[in-house]
């Protein structure tokens, strides 16, 4: 092989990734997107963490109020990446069981008593709550004319 020395300086070599991220999404070589699952995860227990940190008691309405706007959120993402992962799903959804036995007057109820007296659905009952809501919209007219016709069209 003729090359020359400016020539051999300049040759690259890829290794091969096993993950990649792009546009804030962590996935991986078979896109089971597991890493980016525990990234969310792991910032929803950072922010619990910060409200227990914060608050020296929390009511069921002020924990409510903060982990719908502080800890959720991130929860909902996950779940909408894994969505047909039943593993991934477990995971989340197990840390919103942990996340609620840190109010003291709930501990000795089951987790779905739990959810009934802090007034939250399931993880995996958000999906189909916001579907059911959007249907509802297009149905009775709360959208625009060019959405209705959007859905019409489909």
């Amino acid at each position: 092989m003729n090359t020359q020395k400016g020539e051999e300086s300049k040759r690259v070599i890829f290794q091969r990734a096993t993950q990649e991220k792009d546009l804030g999404v962590t996935f991986d070589e078979r896109l089971t997107f597991e890493q980016d699952i525990l990234e969310k995860v792991k910032r929803a227990i950072q922010a619990m963490g910060l409200i227990r940190r914060s608050f020296s008691y929390l009511d069921i309405q002020s924990f409510r109020w903060l982990f719908k706007a502080m800890v959720r959120p991130h929860l909902e993402y996950a779940q909408s990446v894994c969505s047909r992962f039943r593993k991934d799903i477990v995971t989340i959804e197990g840390f919103q069981r942990r996340a609620t036995k840190m109010l003291p007057g709930l501990k000795k109820l089951s987790y779905k008593e739990k959810l009934k007296k802090l007034d939250l659905p399931t993880l995996v009952y958000r999906p189909i709550q916001g579907d059911k809501t959007e249907v509802y919209k297009i149905l009775n007219g709360r959208y625009g004319r060019d959405v209705e016709i959007a859905a019409a069209h489909k």
